[in-house]
C-alpha cells in the first residue's frame, strides 16, 4: 500500500483549524458562560437551555458573517 504525503497541505489545514476554532469555539464558550450565569441567577432550565442555544446560533452566525478570512 502506498502512503500519501499530506505535509504540503499542513499550512492550509492549520489555517482551517484556526478559523474553525474562531467561528465555533469562541461563541460556544460565551454561550456556556451566559448559560452558567443564568443558572446561578436561579432561572429555570427550560428558559436557560433555549436562550443559550439561540445565543450560540446567533454568535456563530455573527462570527461567520463578520470575520474576514484571508
Amino acid at each position: 500500500m502506498v502512503e500519501v504525503d499530506f505535509s504540503p497541505m499542513e499550512p492550509i489545514m492549520n489555517e482551517l483549524l484556526l478559523n474553525l476554532l474562531i467561528v465555533l469555539g469562541i461563541p460556544f464558550l460565551l454561550a456556556m458562560i451566559v448559560g452558567w450565569g443564568l443558572r446561578k441567577l436561579r432561572i429555570p432550565g427550560s428558559i436557560v437551555a433555549p436562550a443559550a442555544s439561540l445565543l450560540l446560533v446567533y454568535l456563530v452566525f455573527y462570527m461567520f458573517r463578520f470575520n474576514t478570512f484571508e
